[in-house]
């Protein structure tokens, strides 16, 4: 299959030379949608695509709609990526391979997390299957603050064997930093859209606090997240619990809980 791959970036010079040496070999038409960054991201870009466009950053959501609409993409297919990611050689080999189907309209690709150099196989981040490959004139994505979801038109999906890697190489104290800019964003989202998305949620059905701490313990615990090690702790630490106490003090801060 023929397939464009569009990547969002704000100041990811470090990641984009892996990313491109993987996707030009799938792709050769590659999209990217910068939010103005100030380091070397468009300089690398332009040695590979010209195809580069610069949009302020609100929402992941609005960035990719804005692509899907605004931007001729050459394929109908388009894989989204982040520049932290690259496909795996079992992956790269489906998608080469791949059939077009008139009913399918959307791929689900499980996604794997490297974290300090170890892939994570417990905690259940051994399979995290997400919509990647997707129709562009039949799918768009919610307006949520965080963590946007793919919009499908009347479409199965399917799944591909393979993994996209999550791989930042960012270093311990820029994660700590991103997850603490996540949580004030998920508060954000949970003050302007708490009565229809994070009612419905059972972990928002707990008390404030609490429920973080019974997350972690569920993950790092329960679901064995204690058997990738050091990783394994520091990974749990901060996006199973770190994260989600800030987003309640954020949400607290607000007077949205008492």
């Amino acid at each position: 299959m023929n397939f464009s791959i569009l990547v969002i970036t704000k100041n990811e010079e470090v990641h984009l030379e892996r990313f491109f040496d993987v996707a030009k070999a799938m792709s050769d038409d590659i999209v990217l949608v910068d939010s103005f960054s100030n380091d070397r991201t468009k300089e690398i870009a332009r040695q590979y695509t010209s195809k580069i466009f610069n949009r302020a950053f609100d929402t992941h959501a609005n960035q990719l709609n804005f692509a899907l609409d605004s931007i001729p993409f050459k394929y109908k297919f388009v894989l989204r990526l982040d520049a932290d990611e690259y496909c795996d050689p079992v992956l790269i080999d489906q998608l080469a391979k791949l059939k077009l189907e008139p009913s399918i309209k959307a791929y689900a690709i499980n996604r794997k997390f490297i974290f300090m150099d170890k892939v994570l196989q417990f905690g259940g981040m051994s399979r995290y299957y997400c919509i990647r490959l997707f129709d562009r004139s039949a799918c768009r994505f919610d307006n949520r603050i965080m963590d946007e979801r793919i919009l499908i038109d009347n479409s199965y999906v399917k799944h591909i064997k393979g993994t996209i890697f999550d791989h930042n190489r960012n270093g311990l104290e820029n994660y700590v930093i991103k997850h603490l800019w996540y949580a004030k964003r998920e508060a954000e989202s949970w003050k302007s859209q708490h009565t229809a998305n994070h009612a419905a949620s059972m972990y928002y059905r707990f008390p404030a606090f609490t429920r973080a701490v019974l997350y972690f313990f569920y993950r790092y615990f329960f679901r064995f997240g204690f058997l990738d090690g050091r990783a394994g702790l520091f990974f749990h630490i901060i996006q199973g619990l770190l994260y989600r106490l800030m987003v309640d003090k954020y949400i607290k801060d607000e007077n949205q809980i008492k």
